[in-house]
């Protein structure tokens, strides 16, 4: 399973390449309106806290630029 955080442009082309290429992801933004924004964009999306996260099952991480590598939620 992969992981993205954060869903400003570079966030919302990887869904559309994992969407497009039937790769199963989970998807997060701080930021609600972005959330709901995304999900009317995008239908079959899952977002998950990463403190609500399973990091077991996640094999990849895609943080979007402008995202602070240190905050807590991602220290995993």
């Amino acid at each position: 399973m992969k992981y993205i955080y954060g869903l400003n442009i570079s966030g919302q082309s990887i869904i559309e390449f994992f969407l497009k290429n039937n790769i199963l992801f989970f998807a997060w933004d701080d930021d609600e309106q972005k959330r709901k924004k995304v999900k009317g964009k995008f239908k079959d999306i899952e977002f998950v806290h990463p403190r609500d996260l399973d990091w077991s099952k996640i094999i990849e991480v895609f943080v979007s630029p402008g995202i602070d590598l240190n905050i807590k939620s991602l220290s995993k």
